[in-house]
């Protein structure tokens, strides 16, 4: 083999041609190897790396999405919850007010007082519940809410009159059938 620059005859293992100190292109340096090598893989590496951020923030964002859709999710069905209880609560208080007179009673000041004492305690339960549904309304159930603020009003004026009368006459009635009214509406949203 001879140098590619002073022409003299090197070996083909010489790095630099001992005459004039020329790089001989055809020798194979072990260091230049290792060094393309480690090049190689850094690049690999550094696809791998980009590939697994990617993946790991694709993966962060599908749990991010599913977490959010779910407890949404879970939010309307306590919400659908609470409204069904609290229909149930109301539906209940207007069945206790309107039962028919016990006809043993001899005091029916006292019957009316009862009525009147039970259908408080219900009305106050369901202005609790309906309180925690006003708070947090899902799209979309507005007017579930409305029905069921009408069925709440319905509710308390019949409270109010059946407090104020001894004996459930026709104004009571004409109040109750109101009651019924709305709790048809109220049903058109319970699940």
């Amino acid at each position: 083999m001879f140098c590619s620059n002073c022409g003299k005859e090197i070996k083909n293992d010489d790095q630099f041609c001992p005459f004039c100190g020329a790089r001989n292109p055809r020798c194979v340096q072990p260091s230049t190897l290792k060094y393309e090598q480690i090049s190689k893989t850094n690049n690999n590496g550094k696809r791998h790396s980009g590939f697994i951020i990617f993946a790991c923030i694709l993966i962060a964002v599908c749990l991010g999405l599913s977490y959010y859709f779910i407890t949404k999710k879970k939010k309307e069905e306590k919400w659908q919850t609470q409204y069904n209880e609290c229909a149930q609560v109301l539906y209940s208080a207007m069945e206790t007010a309107m039962k028919p007179r016990d006809n043993t009673s001899i005091d029916l000041i006292t019957e009316a007082a009862a009525r009147s004492q039970q259908l408080r305690r219900s009305i106050s339960g369901a202005s609790w519940i309906k309180q925690q549904l006003s708070e947090q309304i899902p799209k979309g159930k507005e007017d579930a809410y409305r029905a069921l603020c009408d069925l709440y009003d319905s509710c308390v004026a019949l409270k109010d009159i059946i407090s104020n009368s001894i004996i459930i006459g026709d104004d009571v009635n004409e109040i109750y059938k109101d009651c019924l009214k709305s709790y048809i509406k109220v049903t058109d949203y319970i699940d």
